[in-house]
């Protein structure tokens, strides 16, 4: 048996008869039996609810205001949930949690991996997780891209699939971008005469940064230039041309002493260079000082004249809405706009042309799809229909009807729709499935088909209720074998009332329900192999269990663990 532990944990609190349910799960399959009315149905409801079903007040437990229930998946290798996860923006390495509240004031809050979730996202999400098949739900059969799903995976079309959608992703690429130069055609030579008058305004600038840096700063300084000879005839007085005594006249007297010093000690031999280097240093600092000093120049029409272009770039950005140091991208954002505008015919016949060529190249692979599709679903339909009359359902016939779709070109799924259709008799039509059979038909349905597409469809965990009403003996054998072989691959969880299904299974749960001064009370426990023998045994012989019934039940048990046991000889299809 593969070790697939999608569903894991599953929590109940205040759901219906369930005070608080804490439920590990295993690999494989696991039979969960009980009295009628204890609440078996409890661990497909609360699966249910967690993944977005239907919820109501009458589901929250008597005297409580709210009911909560979680269930923790083990997504190990199931890389289209991690994808969604991670495109949804709920991944958690490893992690898959989904959780939902319920008050009695009619308020739901759901949560994937602990962040807010929508209904409809839990909802989605289950759809890859769970299948669940009972009277009222059969989440994946009914629906038509599951059937097609179903069928590609039988006739291994993965690779043809693959090629399909990825022309649909570059053909809806292509024809967008041909509707949006096109939508936009009937505006084009006025924005051509808009570009242009704009790419001739901004021609009058030089707009290049380090012109515009330079402007800046000649601006900056003849603005300035009263203040700046101030400062700059203050720094020379200072230094070296003041009345009083300068920093320059001080630092040569320094000098001076030290040099003419009869006794100098060695630290006044260093301090007197670098007195030395001082003078140097302030020598170079006044040249400069008076360089700068000789080409300052007060000139008010060149002041005005710089003032001027700033004041015109400046309003030019104000008009195009932009900062004037980004008027030279904009211009050459302008320019590139022109140019696509004047090419836009060339530009779109030769994404017309890239069209045509991907939708040739889709026709191709689409017909190969189609071919395969039309001869798988003969055989596909025809090895379903044997496990039908395995399970007790000869007078039902199901045909797998390929039909091309009409009015779609490109379609990511290729050019057929397909649908399982049944009929009962006959001389009856064949219908779809939802018309014509029952929960419990439908779900021997399912199991029939999932037996036969032998664990490939993606969804790793199947609940079923009343898989096996209106079954019984050797038919009932042959369900509890096919449900085993199915959990060998995937993990299945059946709720049965047959000690011929549950003897099969891998792991045996028994619900009880007992009655407590809070009212009734329910609860779950996974059964020891002894215990297994009694809950059979029990389900056989009614509540009275007898010593003789133990022995039918153990005799049960040992011949489903046989491999090549009677149940097993009638299943056609090995996993």
């Amino acid at each position: 048996m593969i070790e697939i532990n999608l569903l894991s944990t599953l929590t109940i609190k205040n759901y219906i008869t369930a005070e608080f349910l804490e439920i590990d799960f295993s690999s494989g399959t696991t039979a969960i039996t009980g009295e009628t009315g204890a609440g078996k149905s409890l661990i497909l409801g609360a699966v249910s609810l967690a993944l977005g079903g239907r919820a109501d007040a009458n589901m929250i437990r008597h005297g409580c205001n709210q009911m909560e229930v979680s269930v923790h998946f083990d997504i190990g290798n199931h890389d289209s949930t991690k994808n969604w996860l991670e495109k949804n923006d709920f991944y958690a390495e490893g992690e898959c949690l989904l959780r939902r509240l319920y008050n009695t004031q009619g308020r739901s809050k759901g949560y994937i991996n602990g962040n807010v979730a929508t209904m409809g996202q839990l909802q989605d999400l289950g759809k890859m997780l769970v299948d669940i098949h009972n009277q009222h739900e059969h989440q994946s059969l009914l629906r038509s891209e599951t059937h097609q799903a179903l069928l590609d995976e039988f006739a291994n079309a993965a690779p043809l699939g693959e090629k399909i959608f990825n022309l649909y992703e570059v053909w809806k690429g292509l024809n967008d971008e041909i509707l949006r130069l096109e939508s936009s055609e009937g505006n084009s030579e006025e924005r051509i005469q808009e570009l242009n008058s704009s790419i001739g305004e901004l021609n009058q600038y030089e707009l290049s940064e380090k012109k515009i840096k330079l402007l800046e700063e000649q601006h900056s300084l003849l603005s300035n230039t009263e203040e700046i000879i101030n400062e700059i005839n203050d720094v020379i007085d200072l230094c070296d041309n003041s009345e009083d005594t300068t920093v320059r006249q001080n630092l040569v007297k320094a000098i001076s002493i030290l040099n003419n010093l009869k006794v100098k000690p060695s630290s006044l031999q260093s301090a007197e260079e670098l007195f030395k280097n001082a003078l140097i240093h302030l020598d170079e600092g006044l040249s400069e000082v008076y360089s700068v000093s000789s080409k300052i120049e007060t000139d008010p029409k060149k002041f005005e004249t710089i003032d001027g272009e700033l004041k015109s770039l400046f309003q030019l950005g104000r008009k195009y809405k932009r900062s004037y140091l980004d008027l030279d991208l904009l211009k050459k954002e302008l320019i590139s706009e022109l140019n696509q505008l004047s090419k836009r015919n060339e530009i779109i016949n030769k994404i017309k042309s890239e069209l045509r060529e991907c939708v040739e190249q889709y026709k191709k692979y689409s017909g190969e799809l189609t071919i395969l599709r039309d001869t798988s679903a003969a055989k596909f339909g025809e090895l379903i229909n044997q496990q039908l009359q395995n399970l007790d359902m000869s007078y039902c016939s199901l045909k797998v009807q390929v039909t091309q779709r009409s009015g779609e070109v490109v379609h990511p799924k290729g050019q057929d729709t397909v649908n399982l259709l049944i009929k009962t008799s006959p001389q009856n039509p064949y219908k779809p499935l939802n018309k014509i059979v029952s929960g419990g038909e439908l779900s021997r349905i399912s199991l029939a088909i999932q037996v036969v597409a032998s664990g490939k469809v993606a969804i790793p965990t199947t609940l079923f209720d009343e898989v096996d009403v209106g079954v019984s003996g050797k038919t009932s054998d042959i369900v509890g074998t096919l449900l085993k072989k199915l959990g060998e691959k995937s993990q299945v969880l059946t709720i049965t009332h047959q000690a011929q299904v549950a003897a099969h299974a891998h792991h045996h749960m028994k619900v009880t329900k007992d009655r407590s001064s809070s009212g009734y009370k329910s609860d779950i426990k996974t059964l020891s192999d002894s215990e297994k023998v009694n809950e059979i045994a029990r389900i056989l012989g009614g509540a009275v269990v007898t010593e003789k019934t133990r022995l039918h039940a153990a005799e049960l048990i040992a011949l489903a663990q046989l491999p090549d046991n009677e149940s097993s000889r009638h299943s056609n299809i090995n996993l």
